[in-house]
Order: structure tokens, then sequence, then C-alpha cells
């Protein structure tokens, strides 16, 4: 017989090792518990205390609530610099703003209805304006009506509030010189904020 072959001196016999199926589940229970300690709850807390006090404090995320519209103090401070008027068809507009305008239709006479809606293609709010208000204004022409009224919607790019109120309150005054000088009244609308500057008019005509 062949003598037995000499072991090597790094072989290691490892004995075979047996984990309860439950050892996961008892594992995970364990790390649970530790999780939930009161000991363990104080240091999460103190942990994100302190993180909170060295970061950065993040920009207020703008409201998108109410259809996104734009701030109301901005609205009423840019609607300020927006001259009411006094046409003799206007019972509720800009000079009592409420939910809805309310206008008069003289006897005899029928409503015409458009709307037209434009992204900007101009860097001038105010030109950007009067452009918006023609455009909107030749759909009555193109009829035969007399422009009567007409309500703005407006989206805005975000920014801050002093260039938001400016933005918008030289969008309507363009629209409102053109509006004026077609013997139209600006009674309402809606703003909101969006991506890009646009501006539309629904108008009535008589």
């Amino acid at each position: 017989m062949p003598p037995p072959a000499a072991s090597s001196p790094f072989s290691v016999r490892i004995p075979a090792m047996s984990r309860p199926r439950d050892e996961p589940r008892a594992l995970l229970s364990a790390r649970s518990r530790s999780r939930s300690s009161p000991r363990a709850k104080s240091k999460l807390a103190t942990f994100r205390q302190a993180v909170s006090s060295t970061s950065p404090a993040a920009p207020a995320m703008p409201c998108a609530g109410c259809g996104s519209k734009i701030g109301a103090a901005i609205l009423r401070r840019a609607l300020a610099r927006i001259p009411a008027g006094n046409h003799p068809d206007v019972i509720t507009g800009l000079s009592r703003p409420d939910d809805a305008a309310v206008v008069r239709v003289p006897a005899g006479k029928a409503v015409v209805h458009s709307v037209d809606y434009f992204r900007a293609i101009i860097d001038d709010p105010f030109v950007f304006g009067q452009i918006t208000a023609n455009h909107c204004l030749g759909d009555l022409y193109a009829m035969g009506a007399q422009p009567q009224t007409a309500t703005a919607i407006a989206t805005l790019p975000p920014a801050t509030d002093e260039k938001t109120e400016e933005l918008l309150a030289q969008l309507l005054l363009g629209a409102h010189r053109v509006l004026h000088d077609a013997g139209a009244a600006l009674v309402g609308g809606h703003s909101a904020s969006g991506d890009e500057l646009a501006l539309g008019l629904a108008v009535t005509g008589l």
C-alpha cells in the first residue's frame, strides 16, 4: 500500500455550520426594536437638527394652488396701476373687482365673442401687450363688431415679487392702451405662473 498522502499544513477542516431558518427574521426584529428605542429616536432627532442647522435654507417653493395664480398682493398692486375707466356698459369691472365682471348688453344688440392667446414674441412686455390686444380685437373687427370688453389671461415665468408685479403691470398697461383707444374696457382676467411669458384676451363686441 502506498503511504497515506501527507496533509498540507495549510489545509483546514471547516466544520459544517447550520443556521436556524428564522434567523433573518430574528435579526430584522432585533434591528427594528433597536431603531424604535427611545435612545435611537433621540440620536436620530439630534442628527436631523444638526443637518438642518448647517444646511443652507432652500428657497420657498412657489404656490401652485388656486390654478397657480399670481399672489394676491402682487396682483392687487399691478391692477392698481391700470386705469379702471368708466365704460357705460360695465357694471362690475376693475373699479370694483369681483369673481366675475358684470356687463350690460344694450337693447337690440347681439354679443360677439372671441379669444386668442399668444406666447411672447418680443422682449418688451408693454409692446407685447399692445400686439396681443390688436390681434384679439382683429377677430371682432372681422365680424363687423364694435369692441366692448376684454378679460385677460396672463402666464408669467417665476421671478421675484417686484419683477412679477412690473411684468404683469406692463403687459396689462400695453393691452389697456389698445383697448381704450378702441372704446373697450379691460374688466378682469386670470394670472398664472408658468415656464413662458404668454398673454391672451377674451374679447366681446357688439
